[in-house]
């Protein structure tokens, strides 16, 4: 059985060969910030992605440091881009958190995450 669990061991490989890039991936906000108002209606997020090439989400190139990044407002996924500009729609005024997260273009989350988040509050005009 021991033989078996090694022989399992290095027979797996990770299929995304590049783990520099899971090592140096950053992303980060550059709009909305940590407690800023935001008006009610359609906004965008303005991402700084950095060790990490985005492409087209419908791209799927397995095995390559490249992919797209996925954004979640208040825990439910609202859009998935290969640019750093992702619309959003606030229709609730309050405390509200998106996430950033980047994954490869055949839809695997970097190990370990690479994600940021945001807090900020939703406002009338």
């Amino acid at each position: 059985m021991l033989i078996m669990l090694v022989a399992l061991a290095c027979a797996h490989k990770d299929h995304h060969d590049d783990s520099a890039a899971e090592a140096t991936a950053t992303v980060s906000f550059l709009a909305p910030l940590d407690e800023e108002l935001v008006v009610l209606g359609d906004n965008s997020a303005s991402l700084l992605v950095e060790g990490f090439t985005l492409v087209d989400v419908e791209r799927h190139n397995e095995g390559t440091p490249e992919g797209f990044v996925r954004l979640s407002l208040d825990g439910v996924m609202v859009a998935e881009s290969g640019l750093t500009q992702l619309p959003y729609t606030l229709t609730e005024t309050g405390e509200h958190t998106l996430t950033a997260e980047l994954f490869y273009s055949d839809g695997d989350a970097l190990e370990p995450a690479v994600s940021a988040s945001v807090t900020f509050t939703g406002v009338v005009e």
